[in-house]
């Protein structure tokens, strides 16, 4: 039993992380042995055909250009997040503006309603004394 679940997922290989972007894979830089000069002096040995400093400022590069283009990305969302909040306070004056011109209307209108009933008192109190 515990076999079949094994061998099952042994078939089926499951992605951590489904949708991300696969990591850059940089080559290993190992350390190599220093060998002392008959001067005194430790020089690291040279591995074969390997350079170092060419790696190592290929990554250095690498990375500066990744944090660019970051740096560039990072602008693009902080403008969007500007325009964004531009507009939502626009919407919001708006509706701040469409409040007030209601409420102004409801206050008109309570006011028409006060004078008409004030007007029906008044005539009401003239057909009376009639």
């Amino acid at each position: 039993m515990a076999l079949e679940g094994e061998q099952r997922d042994a078939e089926s290989p499951t992605v951590a992380g489904e949708g991300r972007r696969p990591r850059a894979v940089l080559p290993r830089i190992q350390a190599q042995p220093a060998v002392e000069e008959p001067s005194g002096e430790f020089v690291a040995a040279a591995g074969e055909g390997a350079d170092h400093f060419g790696d190592a400022l290929h990554l250095v590069r690498a990375a500066s250009d990744a944090l660019e283009r970051m740096r560039a990305r990072y602008r693009e969302v902080e403008t969007y997040a500007a325009q964004q909040a531009d507009y939502y306070r626009s919407e919001l004056a708006m509706a701040h503006a469409g409040i007030r011109d209601l409420q102004e209307q409801n206050l008109a209108r309570e006011e028409a309603i006060q004078r008409l009933e004030a007007q029906l008192r008044a005539e009401v109190e003239q057909r009376r004394s009639l």
